[in-house]
């Protein structure tokens, strides 16, 4: 082969891996989404979609509060705390409302006043994606999978987070207007309160742990008008 003709042949084949570079698109996404089980029965085979509807969402409060993100592909992956184990799904926005990059035990203070906002993209089609929540278990520690969430936990319920009552924040959507935020719950004197998702919890483990404490940072976060 002459030397010409060997320096074409080079160049289409550079040509041609640079197209195919150039024509992919990264996709942050999983091709598949993930399936969640149903909010309320244990021994129930995962459903197309969570149990009952996704509610309407609420808006932040005017200033003061602390918000807690809910989701699968912008918040943090499963994190292991030396305390509680594996903590997923969950994270505590900072004062400007980004999330942070790892999962974390959410530590707020006496008094505090919190909203879960669901963080996730709508689908590409525009139409609501992955259905989240916050549900108080009633233990103090997480119980074991499968676990039959009570059938009220659809539902918002409650105002304060605590283990004496049922807590919920209801189904929350993921729309492509902005993130759904669920009803202000106040945070109680002292206490270590565990909580899970709905959908998620017994498929993906998707939990964590909120804990009270005097010296919590007294920064109040931004609401969550945007999505990282």
């Amino acid at each position: 082969m002459s030397r010409g003709l060997g320096l074409v042949l080079l160049a289409v084949i550079a040509l041609g891996i640079s197209a195919g570079c150039s024509g992919a698109n990264y996709d942050p996404q999983p091709s598949v989404s993930p399936t969640p089980t149903s909010g309320s029965t244990a021994s129930a085979a995962p459903s197309a979609s969570p149990s009952g509807s996704p509610l309407p969402c609420n808006t932040p409060v005017a200033a003061g509060a602390q918000f807690i993100a809910i989701g699968l592909y912008i918040a943090p992956p499963a994190t292991p705390d030396p305390t509680y184990g594996m903590v997923f799904g969950y994270a505590l926005a900072d004062s400007q409302g980004d999330i942070p990059v790892t999962a974390a035990v959410v530590t707020l203070r006496p008094g505090d006043q919190v909203q879960f906002v669901n963080v996730d993209p709508a689908n590409s089609d525009g139409s609501n994606g992955n259905v989240h929540s916050a549900v108080g278990f009633q233990t103090q520690a997480f119980p074991a999978t499968p676990y039959a969430f009570p059938a009220a936990a659809d539902a918002p319920a409650g105002t304060t987070l605590g283990n004496g009552t049922l807590w919920s924040t209801g189904e929350l959507p993921s729309t492509a207007a902005a993130p759904c935020y669920s009803q202000v719950f106040t945070v109680p004197a002292s206490g270590v309160y565990y909580f899970g998702d709905l959908g998620y919890y017994n498929s993906l483990g998707m939990r964590d742990v909120l804990v009270v404490s005097a010296s919590a940072p007294t920064v109040r976060g931004r609401p969550l008008m945007r999505r990282r």
